[in-house]
């Protein structure tokens, strides 16, 4: 799970894509609402060890201050063969288009940028 910190919420919505590029019925996930995950099972019941990383595109946005970013990811599992190797199979094709939103909250200033002065008093008492 990416270090979600900073952040007051993330939002997803993807779609599957189908046979001849057609896409399924949107879905939708929040961090807010409590139902986000960074890894989204495939739906193709010959795959094995696949599934879509939007962990690894939130870390990157989170890296770069993005707010909104939009794409396509494929599986990153594997179809038929009989053993457990990936070699023996084929690459899983199914893809998902995505549209990621992120909303930051206030990072507090850097120690430097704060102003200088000499400590205050405990408790604040002057």
């Amino acid at each position: 799970m990416p270090d979600f910190s900073e952040l007051v919420d993330a939002a997803a919505v993807w779609a599957s894509m189908g046979e001849g590029g057609a896409a399924g019925p949107a879905q939708e996930m929040a961090h807010g609402a409590g139902n986000w995950r960074s890894r989204l099972a495939c739906g193709n019941p010959a795959c094995r060890g696949g599934g879509f990383d939007l962990g690894s595109v939130v870390e990157g946005m989170i890296s770069f201050r993005e707010a909104e970013k939009a794409g396509l990811l494929v599986c990153e599992g594997w179809e038929g063969g009989l053993s457990g190797e990936p070699a023996a199979g084929t690459p899983c094709v199914r893809a998902i288009h995505y549209r990621l939103r992120l909303t930051y909250g206030r990072a507090a200033p850097p120690a430097a940028a704060r102003p200088a002065g000499p400590p205050g008093p405990p408790g604040g008492a002057s």
